[in-house]
């Protein structure tokens, strides 16, 4: 069991609405016709800029009229009004649905700024119609994310999907919100914060609210029935490593210049990454932008015109009665980058692009994410990393902190997926690239008939104009730091021709089924020993089907039985040989006594009895390392499985509601110091229960069946073994619930196993079980005892015979003393 502990003490260390109204702002959103005519162009469309909810104008939207250095400007108009800015506001529009009948896996909001994706909500769902992968930190009620803006009009709904709480309500972008009742309870509200603060809070999912909103004037009020909220995989990245970092969105792109990958031309940079993209096709799957670079751009480049890039995603397409299965290939998004030139001259170019930002970071205070890359002694993975395939290494694995430490360097070295400096072209065939969690992973796959060749892919920290944010002192905190990948990867245009590039974004949970699907096993991985892990897990599936797929707490308790029966042999072994410790105790403080100041004659005499009976001191210890795959095994195994998040242990219970968590007993983060109870300390914001029992039975099993002390240095040693107990409970306090279950049902059976075991009956010539039953170890000591009386009685006899001739020889001599003859 001390074993075992040591192991896990390295591994810690709506429908498209709204129309448009008179007088009303909207982000419009316009569902497919039935022609499939569903073409927009809201660059020609009146925009106004209505109580600061968007700031939509020619200037805003052309980045050419916005550039101050275009050349179109008059110096003296410039210098009587400052230039407009090239940023636009945020403006949303969304692509599928949060519907409960599943008939569409995503729900993502799109940013017309940058033509990025700010969110990803899966709309998975399990029997019973609930989310299947639900978002574990926000505990309250869910209505829909609104994106609201703070106004001087007040709170401003900005985006409402469909599918939602919200949207299925009645509420619409542009209405401004006023307050919500509950429970005859008004709450008025200034902010965006607020508001969202309240949500998470005071609200909880299966209940209703009354939200009050102003619409063209009039308030109107909306009863809204909160449901859990659907993880977020891709979401805007903000909060606790650095606030006042502005992160770019998912999927940011830019042209970078060919000669020079590491330097992009500035203006058209910022104008790619910072103006509204015009939507030029939107349905409720497939959304089409397209940005024209502006002459003074081109200019800049020395490229001839016009040149457009078109940015296209498409929702995947769901079948009657794959909605809710994990076995299709349905977790991905479509995406497709398309550069026309419609010049009369050849180009040669390269384009840049971002991969995703805010990836889900849920375990990120308690969880021990294990390092993909298993010949990284000593590397620790952090809550994002970044994985993937070139044509020469199958998997490439760069943690979190490793990134965050060579960004920090002076002179970074930088760590590629497909590496520039290499010769050999395989090293920039790029296979997938990701961002992967524990749970989670985003990752780009090329599709087409050849291999994707790229001129590097980087991890690095998410950045915004070259700029990374602060990175924290705190190593803990070290690991949330946002990273994410830098695609460059080279263009050649012909004459008036157009070149596509096409990928398959795959958005999903890992599960194997999926991964398998997308050829993305690898990002599952559990370290060392992995063959036993998924032997175990298998097995632990089928427990939970025996079940009725009701209980995972259950199935890792029969788990755990199994394990122990099939070592029971091992089990009994290391038992007796500790009995038969105890059993030696009294002869073995006999020789402490007697040798109390002869170290050398106390060893020698230690090895006699040892010998005498035939026993190993160290027995025990062996039989552990026998059972070393096992316990690592199923340790990563329940600490990887993604089928163990979310369960409960008692299904109903609100307490250990998710075994792939600590139990959270209670929340303590507010009085507790924050050295301990902060998600950086080192017990967490809550109590956990179970990692206590845990501790308190290896303490008991360690004080039943250890052999009492001899001498001072064995006391010693039982007191440290006491403190690496408690120690270890410090340790693992913020362990999964599942691992805790585990480990008490294990000390429980080894208690329960080592009280049914008949002690031993020790003799000189025997050693017999109880009931007269010969053990294979007795009739070896009995043997040995034989050849050791043999041995005894021959060298007896040896004595006997050495005395006689010596008694002959001095009785020889005497006589010849007498007759006075000395030899």
């Amino acid at each position: 069991m001390f074993l075992m502990g040591a192991i896990l003490l390295q591994s810690v260390f709506a429908p498209k609405k709204p129309l448009e109204e008179e007088g009303q702002p909207v982000a419009k959103q316009v569902d497919g016709a039935d022609n499939g005519e569903a073409n927009l162009n809201l660059a020609n469309e009146n925009q106004e800029a209505v109580d600061g909810v968007t700031e939509s104008n020619d200037k805003a939207d052309d980045p050419e009229s916005a550039n101050p250095d275009s050349g179109d400007v008059n110096p003296e108009d410039a210098a009587a009004e400052p230039a407009p800015s090239r940023v636009a506001e945020d403006d949303f529009v969304m692509l599928g649905s949060l519907a409960a009948d599943g008939s569409d896996r995503y729900l993502i909001t799109i940013n017309k700024r940058g033509g990025t994706i700010r969110r990803v909500e899966l709309n998975f769902r399990d029997d019973k119609g609930r989310y299947k992968y639900r978002d574990l930190v926000w505990e309250g009620g869910y209505l829909g994310c609104l994106d609201c803006l703070d106004t001087d009009e007040g709170i401003v709904v900005r985006c409402v999907g469909d599918g939602t709480p919200a949207q299925l309500a009645g509420v619409e972008v542009g209405d401004v919100i006023k307050s919500v009742d509950t429970a005859n309870n008004s709450e008025p509200f200034t902010s965006a914060e607020d508001f969202e603060t309240f949500l998470e809070t005071k609200t909880e999912p299966d209940t209703e609210i009354e939200l009050v909103v102003s619409r063209n004037g009039q308030d109107q009020s909306f009863l809204i029935g909160l449901t859990q909220k659907p993880i977020q995989v891709i979401r805007p990245e903000s909060g606790i490593v650095d606030p006042d970092f502005d992160y770019p969105e998912s999927f940011v792109m830019s042209l970078v210049n060919p000669a020079e990958l590491d330097k992009a031309w500035p203006d058209l940079d910022s104008d790619m990454r910072d103006t509204n993209w015009e939507i030029t096709n939107l349905t409720k799957s497939e959304i089409e932008m397209t940005f024209d670079l502006s002459p003074s751009s081109l200019e800049k480049m020395g490229i001839a015109g016009p040149i457009s890039v078109i940015k296209r995603f498409k929702m995947p397409e769901l079948t009657v009665g794959e909605e809710n299965e994990l076995n299709s290939r349905s977790f991905h998004l479509g995406f497709e980058v398309e550069f026309k030139n419609g010049s009369d001259q050849a180009h040669t170019l390269a384009y840049e692009i971002d991969g995703p930002t805010g990836l889900t970071a849920e375990t990120w205070w308690y969880a021990n994410k294990i390092h993909g890359r298993q010949t990284a002694i000593g590397y620790i993975a952090g809550a994002r990393d970044i994985v993937g395939q070139n044509g020469v290494n199958s998997y490439v694995f760069y943690g979190c902190p490793e990134i965050v430490k060579d960004a920090q360097k002076s002179a970074p070295s930088y760590m590629y997926i497909c590496d520039p400096f290499e010769d050999d072209e395989r090293y920039r065939q790029l296979k997938f690239v990701g961002v992967d969690s524990h749970y989670f992973n985003v990752s780009m796959i090329p599709t087409g008939d050849e291999a994707f060749a790229t001129n590097s892919v980087q991890a690095y920290p998410n950045r915004r104009d070259g700029r990374i944010p602060t990175i924290p002192k705190n190593a803990r905190l070290q690991k949330l730091v946002d990273c994410t990948f830098i695609m460059v990867a080279p263009l050649e245009l012909a004459p008036g021709a157009s070149v596509t590039k096409s990928f398959d974004i795959f958005v999903g949970p890992k599960d194997i089924t999926v991964l398998k699907k997308y050829g993305l096993t690898d990002v599952r991985t559990f370290g060392w020993f992995s063959w036993c892990s998924m032997v175990l897990l298998k097995i632990l599936h089928f427990f939970y089907w025996l079940t009725f797929k009701t209980s995972y707490g259950l199935a890792i308790v029969m788990l755990t039985v199994l394990v122990r029966c099939f070592m029971i042999p091992m089990s009994r072994k290391a038992a007796l040989n500790a009995q038969m410790m105890q059993h030696l105790q009294p002869q073995m403080k006999e020789i402490a006594d007697k040798y109390k100041d002869d170290m050398e004659k106390r060893s020698t005499a230690q090895r006699e009895l040892y010998k005498k009976y035939n026993f190993n001191p160290f027995g025990g210890c062996f039989m552990m390392f026998f059972q070393l795959p096992i316990f690592y095994g199923l340790y990563k195994g329940l600490n990887v499985d993604i089928a163990l998040r979310d369960q409960p242990l008692i299904p109903g219970m609100q307490w250990c509601s998710n075994l792939a968590a600590p139990d959270q007993l209670l929340y303590w983060k507010d009085w507790m110091p924050a050295a301990l109870g902060a998600e950086t300390g080192w017990l967490g914001p809550y109590f956990n229960l179970l990692p206590i029992l845990t501790m308190i039975l290896f303490i008991a099993q360690q004080k039943l069946f250890t052999p009492p002390p001899t001498d001072d240095n064995q006391k010693m040693m039982h007191k440290m073994m006491t403190f690496m107990m408690v120690f270890m409970g410090i340790m693992f306090f913020k362990v999964p619930a599942g691992l805790c279950i585990y480990f008490i049902t294990s000390s429980l059976w080894g208690i329960i196993e080592r009280k049914m075991l008949p002690k031993p009956v020790l003799d000189t010539n025997k050693l017999a079980l109880d009931g007269g039953t010969s053990s294979k170890a007795a009739k070896k000591l009995k043997k040995a005892a034989l050849l050791d009386d043999e041995k005894r009685a021959n060298e007896a006899e040896e004595r006997k015979q050495r005395n006689a001739a010596r008694i002959k020889k001095l009785n020889k001599r005497k006589r010849d003393d007498r007759d006075g003859k000395v030899e």
